[in-house]
């Protein structure tokens, strides 16, 4: 049975690049949990530019935005709570590299930093199932916007659990 990394690879280009938006979009409550030196206006208005992709000189502009975020430019990840605020962007990074170099890799990468959140609040937390959730949206078992919207509510209220500790 092939694994759901080569079955994201083995999709139809257009089809990554929406998965790799949904996963990314999951997410988005992330950013605000840590003080990193957003763009002005915050992640919002890049992860809109790149969802609506509107050209690929758009979706890379938006892209370079994030890169040059001083973060980008540390050896090591924050730790903490801004931990989860530079792993959303890193997820918007890579679902702009779906939307514009390569499909394939965006994808996958979207999705290995996703999952690598949601199990670190999973962790955190202890009650959340946020990567359980994630796996059974993604493997057909539920992948409609209604089951990425719960999704992503339940992303947004674990965060604001974890900002509360």
């Amino acid at each position: 049975m092939p694994t759901l990394e080569s079955r994201l690879r083995q999709m139809a280009s257009a089809e990554q690049r929406r998965a790799a938006i949904e996963l990314a979009s999951v997410v988005l409550p992330l950013a605000e949990m840590g003080s990193l030196g957003l763009p002005p206006g915050g992640l919002g208005p890049i992860a809109d530019a790149i969802r609506a992709g509107t050209s690929i000189p758009s979706v890379d502009e938006a892209r370079h935005a994030l890169l040059s975020m001083p973060e980008m430019d540390r050896d090591e990840e924050p730790e903490g709570l801004a931990w989860f605020a530079f792993g959303a962007v890193v997820a918007w990074v890579y679902a702009a590299d779906a939307n514009t170099t390569s499909p394939s890799d965006g994808v996958a990468q979207t999705f290995n930093r996703v999952s690598e959140l949601l199990d670190e609040i999973d962790e955190d937390l202890g009650d959340t199932q946020l990567l359980n959730r994630l796996l059974l949206v993604m493997n057909g078992l539920g992948g409609t916007t209604e089951s990425w919207a719960t999704l992503s509510q339940g992303v947004q209220e674990a965060a604001d659990r974890l900002r509360s500790r």
